[in-house]
């Protein structure tokens, strides 16, 4: 889990960005046809999530301050806000502010992305899991959270094939051939599972028709 823990630091800084590069656009369409205070908290929001992806995490919390002392109950801004966290290695603090805004709005893809990926960081996975999962259920075409996934059931499955457990291991890799139907990795751990399990059918097979045969 060391190596999985230092790619979740790297994927979520990569998904700050790829997130508010995202909310940037979203936040622009919010802006037409607002009354003055809606567009104000847009206007707001739009300035954090660009002041992050320039790196520029004061701006971006101060500005998400602002949505939150008029809103504080904004599920956008407790989600941002929590990225921010995150980077500022904050995670206390940023598992606070995701479980609020998922909290206000549960079908909120990116905070439940944003929470997940945070307890995979934390070594969490069993928690990771479900969060992931609905992320990926409300939104399929976040990457972020079904690569994440993907790597926790492949992790699962090596764990039960070492004991021995094919038929339990199959379970993990199938799903994980639901979030990624072109990985290779996934498709050959997948395939080699599938002979290992057969092979000790047969191996039982034989074996039981050998004792029978024995009386």
């Amino acid at each position: 889990m060391k190596i999985f823990a230092k790619t979740s630091r790297a994927g979520l800084s990569g998904l700050a960005l790829g997130s508010c590069l995202a909310f940037v656009a979203s936040a622009s369409l919010m802006l037409a046809g607002q009354v003055p205070k809606q567009s104000a908290t847009a206007s707001l929001l739009q300035d954090a999530a660009k002041a992050m992806t320039d790196g520029n995490l004061s701006l971006a919390e101060k500005d998400l301050q602002s949505v939150l002392q008029a809103a504080p109950h904004d599920y956008r801004a407790l989600d941002l806000l929590g990225v921010v966290r995150v980077l500022q290695q904050r995670e206390s603090e940023a598992e606070e502010l995701f479980r609020g805004a998922i909290q206000k709005k549960p079908d909120f893809a990116p905070a439940c992305a944003h929470l997940g990926l945070l307890y995979v960081q934390k070594g969490r996975t069993e928690e990771a899991v479900p969060l992931l999962r609905e992320a990926v259920r409300i939104d399929p075409s976040r990457r972020d959270a079904s690569d994440a996934l993907v790597r926790i059931l492949q992790d699962q499955a090596r764990a039960t094939v070492q004991s021995g457990d094919y038929l339990k291991a199959l379970a993990p890799l199938t799903e994980a051939e639901k979030y990624a139907p072109d990985n290779p990795a996934v498709q050959f751990e997948l395939g080699t599972v599938e002979l290992q399990f057969d092979a000790a059918v047969t191996r039982f097979a034989n074996l039981d028709a050998a004792h029978r045969s024995g009386f």
